[in-house]
């Protein structure tokens, strides 16, 4: 039995010091990285629903990943600067150079709409929008609109309105 034992390798479940973890995760979230890729970088690498239950557990550490989050949004805005300022390869036919404007464009656009989510305040669209504060009494438009009504009306008409006691 003991033999069997040493030619197996029992696996323990690795244990996470969070303390250590996190701010490394965090500085490359604020670089740029999603939470995956951060997570990913590490030996041994924790899990993503790990981490995910750790920032449903932690209000502290919720409002450190918002605001890592925040910084990365910097940073994509910073990304898309230098990839449209970034020249043609060389060498690139035609083809080539379509298939490289694409992907370009596709980054930028990648990058624009994740910083306008996280950050909209600062890089999304600026909808202006200005509203009037106008009050409305329904009874007093019923009162008009009753008036119209009958102004409408001849006076025959009206004595139809009439309860049957005042009908002369």
């Amino acid at each position: 039995m003991e033999s069997l034992l040493t030619r197996c390798e029992v696996s323990r479940p690795i244990v996470f010091d969070a303390e250590s973890i996190w701010p490394r995760v965090l500085a490359d979230i604020a670089s740029g990285a999603s939470l995956t890729a951060a997570l990913q970088r590490l030996r041994p690498s924790p899990s993503y629903w790990w981490a995910k239950d750790q920032l449903r557990r932690d209000p502290v550490l919720r409002a450190r990943y918002a605001e890592a989050c925040e910084d990365r949004a910097d940073r994509l805005a910073e990304e898309l600067l230098e990839l449209v300022d970034m020249p043609i390869p060389q060498g690139l036919d035609g083809p080539g150079k379509s298939a490289w404007v694409q992907k370009l464009r596709l980054q930028v656009d990648a990058r624009k709409w994740i910083a306008c989510k996280l950050k909209p305040r600062q890089y999304g669209d600026r909808v202006d929008v200005e509203v009037k504060h106008t009050s409305i009494s329904i009874t007093a438009a019923l009162a008009e609109a009753e008036c119209r009504v009958l102004q409408g009306m001849s006076y025959a008409d009206e004595a139809l309105l009439l309860p049957a006691t005042q009908q002369g």
